[in-house]
C-alpha cells in the first residue's frame, strides 16, 4: 500500500477557488452521551496465532483504540466450534487465552454458541461455566483457564448465520433454495420459511446432496454428508459425523459410498457436479451389513478393508435438533442477566402466524443479528467511479435499519413481547469481495471511508437512541495476509496497519469515548449524486460529528468529506468565552482508484474570526482541541472539590517529578501527551492526604512540549511541561 505524507497549512485556503464555508458551532456547553465499549467491538479468531497478538506494535497500537468487546470465536467457524478441544492449541487464541488477553487489556469477551453441533443444554453448561459464582463452575475455570474468575459474559449470539447451520454448513449468505443431486436427478426444493422455521423449532434435516459453492463453503463442505479421505489402508474405521444425532432406529437412516482410487488433485478442481456423481456411483454404495452407527459416530467395516486413496462419503439423516428458542430458554436459565441474540430474521409467512408470534414472545430473545455487507451495492460504485454515492450508503442504509426497529417496537405490543428487542451489528464492512483484483478501490481511502461513515452513523443513531443496538463489532481486527476487512496484518513477523485500521483509530480517538449531541452545523454544501437510474439526487457533502475524550480533556471533530472531485472550507466557530491554545488537525486522503494513502498532521492556531480547516477531497480528518481554563477557574475547581493542587513539577533527563497536595485520599488519572493530542502515558493513580511525589516517565520527549493532564472526579488541570 503506498503512502504519502502531506502538511496542509492555513496558506491553501487561498490556493483554491472553493465553495462557501462551512460553519461548525462548538457549544459552550456540550451535551456528552457516553459510547458504551459494547459499541466498539471487534472479530477475532479462535485460531489466531497468539504470537500476533504478543506483537508490540500490535500491542501499541491497540493501546490507542478505546477498550471494547471481542466477538468469539468468530464468524463461520463459530457454527461449529469446541471450545474444550481448543483448549488443547496452545499457540492459538482459544478461550483461555482470549481470557487472558481481555483481562489485560480491559476488554471484554462477546460469545457465538455453537448451534450448529451442539445442543442446548452445552449451550447452558457454557454460559454457566463462563460465569456462575458456583463453586464447582469455579473450580472447572481454575482447571481449564487457570483463573477461578467468572468471565462475565454480557451478549450471547445463537449461531454464525446459520439458516440452518446443520443444514448448510458455512454459507454465509444464509440458504439455498436448492439441494442438488446426482446428474439427471431433481433437485429437492426447500423454501426459505422451512430453513427459518428449523433454525427456530429445531427438528430433523437430511445431509445428503450438495449445494453451490459459495460464501464460507469449499469443496469439501458444499457436500452436505461428511466426506472423509483416506490417505493409508485400513481393514476399518469409525467416523464421528459432524452433526449429531444419528437415528438409531430407522434402518435406512444412514448411507456409505466408498469410492476407491480417487485422484485427490483432480477432486480439487472437478466441477461439483462431476464430483458428486463420481463419489456415488451406484456401485460405490456399501450394503448396510458392511456399516453401523450409534447416535454420534458410523462404524465402516468391508470386508476388503478400506483401499488407500478412497473418500468415504456418509450421507444421513441428522436428528433431534435444538432449536433457537430451546437454547435461548435454556441460555436464560443457566444465567438471568445475559443478553441472547438470535440470527435469523423473521420474516413472512414465519412471521405472520400467530402461533409463531406467541412462540417468539414466550422465548424472546434481546436483539436480532444483523451483518450488514452491502457488497452488491458498493462493490459496482467504487468499479464505476462512483465513490460518493459509495460514501453516501451508510447513511443511506441507516435509514432502512431504522424501518427494521420500527418493525420490532411495534411487536412489543403487537406480540406482547416481554421486553424491547434490540439489534446487534456483529459483522460488518464495506464488502466481502475475495476474488477482487488487487489493488481494489476497497484497499484504499474508499474502503477506509465506509468504515468510518458507518460506524459514526451507527453510533450516532444510538445514542440518539433512534437504533436500539447493543453491539457494533467491525469485522475484522487482525489476520495474516492484506484482506483489506482487517484492521490490522502481520505477514513473517511483521505488523502493519491497514487502510481501515487507519480509520478506525482516527473515528476512535475523535468519538469512541464520548459524542457531542448538540453540534451546530451550518451553509452545508450539497453534491449531486446517480441514482443508477438516470436520476440524480442531492445530499451533504460532509458529515460531521463532535466528540470528548475524557482522558486528555480533549474535544474532537471528526470530519468526512464524501465529496470525490473538490477539497471543502470548514470554519469552526468556538464559543467566545471559550480560550483555547492551539488544535492539531490530521487526517487521511489517498487516490481512489488504488490503495494509495495519504496522511496529514499539523498544528492550527486560533483567529478571533474561527479556525479555517480545508478538507482534501475525499478524505476522513480529526481536529483536537482543549479549552484552557484560567488561573482563577482553576482555582474554582479546586475550592469546589478538586481535591488537589500542584506543589511544583521538574522535567528531569529521564521523567516528570510531579509534587500534588491532596485535601484528602482521592483517585486521579493522570495523561502525558504531546501537543497534537497523542497520549505517550497514562496512569489511574490514588493520593494519599498531604504531600503525593510522582515519577511520570517523559524520557523520549527532549524538545518539545508536552501536556500533563489531571482528571479527578470533581476538577481537571492541563499543565503545560516545556
Amino acid at each position: 500500500m503506498a503512502r504519502f505524507y502531506l502538511l496542509f497549512g492555513l496558506s491553501l485556503l487561498s490556493v483554491f477557488a472553493l465553495p462557501a464555508q462551512v460553519e461548525v458551532h462548538f457549544p459552550a456547553e456540550p451535551e456528552l452521551y457516553e459510547v458504551p465499549a459494547a459499541w466498539r467491538g471487534h472479530n477475532l479468531a479462535a485460531t489466531a496465532n497468539l504470537s500476533w497478538l504478543q506483537h508490540p506494535e500490535f500491542q501499541a497500537v491497540l493501546e490507542q483504540l478505546p477498550s471494547g468487546v471481542i466477538r468469539w470465536p468468530f464468524g463461520n467457524q463459530a457454527n461449529n466450534y469446541d471450545w474444550q478441544a481448543g483448549l488443547a492449541f496452545d499457540d492459538q487464541f482459544n478461550l483461555k487465552n482470549a481470557a487472558e488477553f481481555t483481562r489485560q487489556t480491559g476488554m471484554e469477551l462477546q460469545m457465538v454458541v455453537n448451534f450448529g453441533n451442539g445442543s442446548a443444554q452445552q449451550a447452558a453448561d457454557f454460559v454457566r461455566f463462563c460465569n456462575s459464582t458456583d463453586p464447582s463452575w469455579a473450580q472447572q475455570r481454575q482447571q481449564l483457564l487457570g483463573d477461578s474468575q467468572p468471565l462475565g459474559i454480557r451478549f450471547w449470539e445463537i449461531g454464525n448465520e446459520v439458516t440452518t447451520a446443520w443444514g448448510f454448513a458455512w454459507s454465509w449468505l444464509g440458504y439455498q433454495p436448492q439441494i442438488r443431486f446426482r446428474s439427471g436427478e431433481p433437485p429437492r426444493q426447500l423454501a426459505q420459511h422451512v430453513a427459518d422455521s428449523l433454525y427456530f423449532y429445531g427438528g430433523s434435516f437430511w445431509r445428503e446432496g450438495w449445494v453451490t459453492m459459495i460464501g464460507g463453503l469449499n469443496k469439501k463442505t458444499a457436500i452436505l454428508g461428511d466426506l472423509k479421505l483416506i490417505n493409508a489402508p485400513l481393514t476399518e474405521v469409525e467416523v464421528e459425523v459432524e452433526f449429531p444425532k444419528l437415528d438409531t432406529s430407522d434402518p435406512n437412516a444412514v448411507r456409505v459410498w466408498l469410492t476407491p482410487n480417487v485422484d485427490f488433485a483432480w477432486a480439487e478442481s472437478a466441477p461439483q457436479q462431476e464430483l458428486y456423481d463420481s463419489i456415488t456411483q451406484p456401485w460405490n454404495l456399501l450394503p448396510p451389513q458392511h456399516f453401523s452407527w450409534t447416535e454420534t459416530a458410523v462404524h465402516i467395516a468391508p470386508p476388503g478393508g478400506i483401499p488407500a486413496s478412497s473418500a468415504l462419503l456418509i450421507e444421513y439423516n441428522s436428528i433431534g435438533h435444538d432449536g433457537a428458542f430451546a437454547f435461548a430458554e435454556a441460555m436464560k436459565a443457566a444465567d438471568p442477566s445475559i443478553q441472547v441474540g438470535f440470527s435469523t430474521r423473521v420474516k413472512p409467512p414465519l412471521s405472520e402466524r400467530p402461533q409463531f408470534q406467541q412462540d417468539f414472545a414466550a422465548h424472546a430473545p434481546h436483539f436480532m443479528i444483523e451483518h450488514p455487507y452491502f457488497t452488491s451495492l458498493t462493490q459496482p460504485l467504487v468499479e464505476s467511479g462512483r465513490f460518493s454515492e459509495m460514501a453516501y450508503v451508510p447513511e443511506f442504509k441507516r435509514q432502512n435499519f431504522l424501518s427494521e426497529q420500527e418493525k420490532w417496537d411495534a411487536r412489543l405490543t403487537d406480540w406482547n413481547l416481554p421486553h424491547p428487542v434490540g439489534v446487534a451489528f456483529t459483522e460488518w464492512n464495506v464488502g466481502l469481495c475475495d476474488a477482487c483484483p488487487n489493488p481494489h478501490p476497497f484497499d484504499g481511502i474508499a474502503g477506509a471511508m465506509y468504515v468510518a461513515s458507518f460506524w459514526a452513523n451507527l453510533l450516532e443513531a444510538a445514542v440518539a437512541q433512534d437504533l436500539d443496538i447493543r453491539t457494533i463489532n467491525h469485522f475484522a481486527l487482525y489476520a495474516g495476509g492484506n484482506n483489506f476487512i482487517h484492521l490490522f496484518h502481520i505477514n513473517g513477523g511483521n505488523f502493519s496497519i491497514g487502510n481501515e485500521g487507519y480509520a478506525a483509530l482516527l473515528l476512535m480517538e475523535a468519538i469512541g469515548r464520548q459524542m457531542v449531541g448538540n453540534l451546530q452545523v451550518s451553509n452545508m454544501p450539497q453534491i449531486l449524486l446517480d441514482d443508477g437510474q438516470g436520476n440524480t439526487f442531492s445530499v451533504d457533502a460532509l458529515e460531521i460529528w463532535g466528540g470528548y475524550d475524557p482522558a486528555t480533556d480533549a474535544y474532537k471533530l471528526l470530519l468526512l468529506n464524501r465529496d470525490d472531485e473538490q477539497a471543502r472550507a470548514v470554519r469552526l466557530l468556538l464559543p467566545s468565552e471559550w480560550e483555547v491554545d492551539s488544535l492539531a488537525f490530521r487526517g487521511m486522503t489517498g487516490t481512489l482508484t488504488d490503495d494509495g494513502l495519504e496522511f496529514y498532521d499539523t498544528l492550527l492556531m486560533p483567529q478571533k474570526e474561527g479556525v479555517e480547516l480545508l478538507l482534501p477531497r475525499f478524505s476522513i480528518s480529526v481536529l483536537s482541541f482543549r479549552r484552557t481554563l484560567s488561573t482563577s477557574t482553576r482555582d474554582a475547581l479546586q475550592g469546589a472539590g478538586g481535591g488537589w493542587r500542584v506543589e511544583g513539577v521538574r522535567r528531569l533527563p529521564d521523567h516528570l517529578a510531579l509534587t500534588l497536595h491532596a485535601e484528602h485520599s482521592l483517585p486521579l488519572t493522570l495523561t502525558l501527551t504531546d501537543v497534537l493530542g497523542r497520549v505517550h502515558w497514562r496512569a489511574d493513580q490514588t493520593l494519599s492526604p498531604g504531600e503525593n511525589q510522582l515519577r511520570i516517565p517523559a524520557g523520549d520527549f527532549s524538545g518539545q512540549m508536552l501536556l500533563l493532564h489531571l482528571r479527578g472526579a470533581h476538577g481537571a488541570q492541563t499543565l503545560k511541561i516545556f
